[in-house]
């Protein structure tokens, strides 16, 4: 008796010890990563305001060569073009679009195959943004505008959402910022729509496309649980337990 008493007073520490222990992994690895959000955060700021910085040069050199600025279709390549730019180089490493970046993660089964979003993003959504600005920089007469700035923001959480998405691979974070890229395009619509009409209902149409790519980053948060905790992948980063 004096033996069991003594080994079930030995279990009754090791599991209490062991309770505390993973409680205890459990709160670290729920604190929220504040510095994660300082570098987005920083990351957004300094994108959009180089990103502006080029329309101002963009401005600058339509005065100089004015010759071709007269071409509306030159001016419409060369945004074109630019916005590409914007858009593959990020402070933030990405991941193109067409490579799968997390072969492991569920996709829902309406999920389109990889060459739509190939194609969608470059023919729909940019040639779309570029008429917008071209027109809008027509009316107001320079490319440095609430529009541009507004879609330079977008663009900006373009790019974020991608370092998110494809290379942390934090869904919860990543379903957000799909619907911050939602916001931030209506309001670039509502902008250029009080300066254009036919440009703002034009830049709108690209609505549906980013609607259905946040209801596809929504189903996708929800079939996917974070690997640590087995519960639905947070919204905000978080730090990981170093003895993990």
């Amino acid at each position: 008796m004096t033996v069991n008493k003594s080994q079930q007073l030995q279990h009754k520490t090791l599991t209490r010890g062991n309770n505390k222990s993973g409680s205890k992994d459990k709160d670290v690895t729920q604190v929220v990563d504040y510095g994660a959000m300082l570098k987005y955060t920083a990351a957004l700021a300094v994108q959009a305001t180089l990103s502006v910085g080029m329309w101002m040069c963009v401005d600058w050199a339509m005065k100089v060569i004015p010759k071709f600025s007269n071409y509306r279709w030159f001016r419409f390549v060369l945004v074109y073009f630019l916005n590409l730019q914007v858009g593959i180089v990020n402070l933030l490493p990405t991941i193109s679009e067409g490579r799968d970046s997390s072969p492991g993660r569920k996709r829902p089964s309406w999920t389109p195959p990889g060459w739509v979003f190939v194609l969608m993003w470059p023919l729909f959504v940019f040639g779309t943004r570029a008429y917008t600005m071209v027109v809008v920089a027509d009316k107001v007469g320079r490319f440095v505008n609430p529009v541009t700035i507004a879609m330079m923001v977008h663009f900006g959480i373009s790019g974020l959402w991608s370092h998110v998405n494809r290379v942390e691979n934090q869904l919860g974070l990543s379903m957000l910022l799909l619907y911050a890229l939602f916001g931030s395009k209506a309001y670039t619509a509502y902008l250029a729509y009080q300066i254009d009409p036919r440009a703002g209902i034009a830049l709108a149409c690209t609505l549906s496309w980013i609607g259905a790519a946040s209801a596809l980053g929504t189903a996708t948060w929800r079939i996917n649980p974070n690997p640590i905790t087995g519960k639905k992948d947070p919204f905000l980063p978080l730090k990981k337990n170093s003895s993990e």
